[in-house]
């Protein structure tokens, strides 16, 4: 599968569980989800509740988990970015989606270098390489979708 099929993927699995929101007696908002820990991704991304989701919403949101602006921005990426996306989204249990950005910025501010997507996925993998294992669910509530 490449890697926008199965980031659209989670987009449709994302608005699924987006779709079993309802509101509880006391008025809030509850999700039953599936497939990601909703509240979390509601919370962090300030995103408030939509009672009529849609796809496209749903891959925005997974866009924006990946930290571009829209889903366009996303899918017309380089099959490298696409790739590196990927894998970032697979192994958010290892690496949090959302540290990832600052951790890139201080990485290349602290050796004077910039990489390019070649160096930025050899340093994932070496990320993931030397993980001490202890995992952190990141927004999945299934280990890999």
């Amino acid at each position: 599968m490449t890697p926008i099929c199965y980031l659209r993927l989670q987009a449709r699995r994302l608005l699924q569980d987006f779709q079993t929101i309802r509101r509880a007696e006391d008025g809030r908002y509850i999700y039953e989800p599936r497939f990601f820990a909703v509240e979390a991704i509601v919370a962090n991304f300030r995103l408030g509740y939509v009672t009529e989701p849609t796809l496209a919403y749903a891959e925005h949101v997974i866009a924006a988990m990946l930290g571009y602006a829209s889903w366009n921005a996303l899918a017309f990426s380089s099959e490298k970015r696409l790739a590196l996306a990927r894998l970032r989204f697979e192994n958010q249990n290892i690496y949090s989606l959302a540290a990832w950005p600052s951790y890139m910025e201080w990485f290349q501010e602290s050796n004077g270098i910039r990489l390019d997507v070649e160096g930025e996925t050899a340093l994932f993998n070496y990320i993931l390489e030397i993980a001490d294992n202890e995992e952190n669910p990141g927004y999945l509530l299934r280990e890999r979708l």
